[in-house]
């Protein structure tokens, strides 16, 4: 992936900032297995995409499969009427670059809020003490 372009670094740490408070919450949801410094350099660098609107924001990965690019909808906050527009938006945009699948992790209360989802597992964490 391609960093971002300089131009929009700007607008870039600005979005980040409005949704830290939700991608450090949707990390604690997923095992804490990134700090926030992670997931911002990851977005820096192109790796992962960020997508915010008023209240919220999703953090995106396309990933390379041996069947065709996927995109995995990896980190979400906030408010719910918001997330499932930006879903929308992004997933158009995912199709317009011919990506024809899309995933995600996450608590079973998603599949009813988001129509053509289907659950198709599980992710399970045990802290190992």
């Amino acid at each position: 992936m391609q960093p971002q372009p300089e131009h929009s670094v700007t607008q870039l740490l600005a979005n980040w900032n409005k949704a830290l408070p939700h991608i450090r919450a949707a990390l604690k949801y997923c095992g804490d297995t990134h700090t926030p410094a992670h997931v911002w350099a990851m977005i820096r660098t192109g790796a992962a995409s960020l997508y915010t609107s008023e209240n919220s924001a999703v953090v995106t990965q396309v990933l390379d499969m041996p069947n065709g690019k996927q995109l995995h909808y990896w980190l979400a906050g906030g408010d719910l009427k918001e997330l499932k527009q930006l879903e929308k938006t992004i997933t158009a945009n995912a199709k317009a670059q011919g990506i024809k699948k899309v995933s995600l992790i996450g608590r079973a209360g998603w599949v009813k809020e988001l129509p053509g989802f289907n659950d198709a597992g599980r992710v399970l964490i045990k802290e190992i003490k």
